[in-house]
């Protein structure tokens, strides 16, 4: 239910109310279809459950060897989620000028890691989501962008 915006967290007591107030405007006043769509998810097999994990940790690697290949860039393993947060600083870019270059001149999406708050500068998110090829493709691309 990728991008769906419905969930729960388990907290200590003491931080509940601070995270409730959080996540209220992401979490709260699902639609009803997203509501049904994660009651049947929670009650169905989780089989796929560890499929998907298996892909995407072969998706993760695909991404993080094809990353270590490229100039001036460096990538730690992400350990959640589906996304890497890509070190750019070393490449002489701001974070939205390597995006918008990506997207221009290499046709790659990726989110400037600025838009995280000031200290995601020096980044870039990458997801992680497409197929395996369509992951070699990207950051092929992104390779011959960093090396014109």
């Amino acid at each position: 239910m990728t991008g769906w915006r419905l969930g729960y967290a388990v907290a200590p007591e003491e931080m509940a109310e601070a995270i409730g107030r959080l996540n209220g405007s992401t979490n709260s006043c699902a639609a009803a279809m997203t509501q049904f769509a994660a009651l049947h998810a929670l009650r169905a097999s989780q089989g796929c459950v560890t499929e998907m994990v298996g892909a995407f940790a072969r998706r993760r690697k695909i991404v993080l060897e094809g990353l270590s290949e490229l100039p001036r860039i460096s990538c730690p393993v992400p350990k959640g989620a589906f996304y890497a947060f890509v070190n750019i600083s070393n490449t002489g870019y701001h974070s939205k000028e390597l995006s918008m270059k990506f997207l221009t001149e290499g046709h790659v999406a990726t989110v400037p890691g600025v838009a995280f708050g000031s200290q995601g500068e020096g980044y870039i998110r990458l997801a992680y989501t497409s197929s395996e090829e369509n992951l070699k493709i990207a950051v092929s691309r992104m390779g011959k962008v960093l090396r014109s």
